[in-house]
């Protein structure tokens, strides 16, 4: 995803969020059984950050990665057991700052 409708609604029950600059974008299956979380940075220098996801209150991240490519596309994807719960696509930046998608609704 490039851009971010403000509404944060994307095409196949998608989530995302614009950031300053980029756009943070979830997406999962109709069984809640998988997940990817993406994110496009458009501009900026040297970042080093990891992506992750909130399910069941519970934060699950990759590792971190240099992020520093402009513009770029970085995402992570994995599969889950299946489950209706509601999924929160997450940035987190080596220097503390937090970012979080609109919530994702499996079934």
């Amino acid at each position: 995803m490039t851009s971010c409708p403000s509404d944060g609604h994307l095409p196949g029950g998608a989530r995302c969020s614009k950031l300053s600059n980029g756009v943070l974008s979830a997406h999962t299956t109709s069984r809640g059984d998988y997940i990817m979380v993406g994110y496009y940075r458009a501009s900026g220098g040297s970042l080093t950050a990891k992506l992750g996801w909130e399910r069941h209150s519970t934060n699950n991240w990759w590792a971190y990665q240099n992020m520093s490519n402009t513009p770029f596309h970085y995402d992570k994807q994995t599969g889950l057991t299946a489950s209706c719960s509601a999924m929160i696509g997450k940035l987190y930046t080596s220097g503390g700052s937090s970012y979080a998608t609109p919530p994702v609704d499996p079934c």
